[in-house]
């Protein structure tokens, strides 16, 4: 078996020495997170902030509020996950105004514009009222410019999967029939704005990749990001378990953090903070598999950190 590499080895781990930007995508379709989803929205603070400091560079979390689909989403669920974010997780957001949140659903006129910069290059394909990336158009655009960042996109995998799984479709939708934008088109806009130069993800959306960095590549040329695949951690089938849920059975947050950051963490005592969780991420990160929610094991955690709290506040 070869030795894996640490992350603070890796060629994408430099690049970020300006300034490490990362981004939490919510969807507000329902008032409180599923566990899984806390877990990497944690764990994309936890690595970020652990990269600047090992480069001794800032660290920036921003959020992004994902309700271009106005049928499935409710924006009033949105203060209520900031406050599972800050107070749960205890991440540290920029900015922490619910009202200072971009919301994709009133930034359709930045879409539509990259849209027509799309359309000029000649990569879009209408079918019907969905406009479409056309991948081999665009693949012959970038080949056109001598671009490499396709070829080279699996280098910016700090860890996952190898970077791909499949190829992608020939026509991928970029947006819907009403013309709003889709996730693809609406991520890379708000990223490119943004700054964002970290991307962490679960394996679920590796395919995601090969889309996302051609439109990135063909919006603006030589901006590149780093991207870290984290795996899901799953309950059992038929019973998502939320966050709002675990906290009303008495369930700690600090405890909860530590559950979820578990396996990414050295040993030592039970992390209480946000910075102890950052202080203590592993050199080398645990292989990207799945994993079942353990609730004996939250339960253990929980009743350490419940002494070590009470300890605490004697």
């Amino acid at each position: 078996m070869t030795r894996r590499q640490g992350w603070p080895d890796h060629p994408a781990i430099g690049e970020l020495a300006d300034g490490v930007r990362t981004r939490l995508g919510v969807s507000p379709n329902h008032a409180s997170f599923r566990v899984g989803v806390l877990r990497t929205h944690l764990l994309t603070a936890v690595f970020a902030h652990a990269v600047a400091a090992r480069l001794n560079t800032t660290a920036h979390v921003l959020l992004r509020c994902d309700d271009t689909d106005a049928r499935r989403t409710d924006p009033a669920h949105l203060p209520r996950l900031i406050d599972e974010l800050t107070t749960v997780a205890a991440i540290p957001l920029v900015p922490d105004d619910a009202h200072a949140v971009p919301r994709q659903g009133r930034r359709q006129s930045r879409y539509r514009a990259a849209l027509a910069a799309l359309r000029e290059l000649g990569v879009t394909k209408s079918l019907g009222e969905v406009i479409h990336l056309d991948v081999a158009a665009a693949d012959a655009v970038l080949r056109s410019r001598g671009d490499e960042q396709i070829a080279t996109m699996r280098a910016r995998v700090i860890d996952g999967t190898g970077g791909q799984r499949s190829h992608p479709s020939a026509l991928v939708p970029l947006t819907r029939a009403d013309g709003s934008a889709l996730w693809h088109l609406a991520t890379v806009v708000d990223d490119l704005e943004f700054g964002i130069n970290l991307v962490v993800r679960g394996t679920d959306k590796i395919n995601a990749l090969q889309i996302q960095e051609r439109l990135r590549a063909l919006l603006a040329p030589g901006r590149t990001v780093a991207y870290l695949f984290l795996p899901r951690l799953v309950a059992e089938e038929g019973r998502p378990i939320r966050v709002a849920h675990l906290l009303e059975t008495g369930v700690e947050p600090a405890a909860l953090r530590w559950y979820l950051a578990e396996h990414y963490l050295a040993a030592g005592p039970p992390p209480r903070t946000f910075e102890a969780l950052v202080s203590r991420l592993r050199p080398v990160l645990p292989r990207p598999r799945d994993s079942r929610l353990d609730l004996r094991r939250l339960a253990a955690l929980n009743r350490k950190m419940t002494a070590v709290l009470a300890g605490g506040s004697r």
